[in-house]
């Protein structure tokens, strides 16, 4: 037996080595399935990933990415439509902490990766300084509509600011979006 093998989830030679298991997502209008792993990079960066395979299939391909410290966070399946949705953060080089960098849509069963909305398509109310998207919840149907969890922060005086959280419906086409739940805190 190869020693290396037993390194890689599920006895793989596609997963990275020493990847966890996150979460199985399956897509219906595409019959694909797509599983979100985590890994620790350079220092203890957790970096996550996704890979798909149509279910006739046992093998599974790594959605492609840019750079290899951004995460793929949160997928969401979508109902009607082959796609799948998620986060996209970029760790800082130090491992201390990241940055939204958009909501991504994961075509199958091809694997086509498309950036939808980031920190300058996403429409931001007045007296708004800055705005991202902490995590995703559903997409309706026509992948049209996500509802997310959506940080808005505003300045307040002297050089000061809050963060409002709130649940959330984007509109993937337009960036603009409407508050279904104001929360009392990043998580609730």
């Amino acid at each position: 037996m190869n020693a290396e093998r037993f390194k890689l989830p599920f006895g793989s030679k596609v997963f990275e080595p020493d990847s966890e298991f996150v979460r199985l997502v399956y897509n219906r209008p595409s019959s694909c399935l797509v599983a979100q792993f985590v890994r620790l990079m350079d220092s203890q960066i957790p970096v996550q990933d996704l890979y798909y395979r149509e279910s006739s299939s046992s093998n599974y391909t790594k959605a492609p990415k840019d750079d290899r410290t951004r995460s793929y966070c949160e997928p969401v399946s979508c109902k009607g439509k082959p796609y799948v949705f998620f986060n996209v953060f970029q760790w800082d080089k130090s491992g201390v902490g990241s940055d939204w960098m958009s909501i991504s849509r994961l075509a199958l069963p091809d694997g086509a990766v498309a950036h939808l909305i980031d920190k300058n398509s996403l429409k931001l109310p007045r007296g708004c300084i800055r705005g991202w998207v902490s995590s995703l919840l559903d997409v309706n149907d026509d992948g049209t509509i996500l509802t997310c969890k959506v940080a808005l922060e505003f300045a307040t005086e002297p050089n000061g600011s809050w963060v409002e959280y709130s649940v959330r419906d984007l509109n993937l086409a337009t960036g603009e979006h409407k508050a279904l739940v104001t929360l009392p805190a990043v998580f609730v």
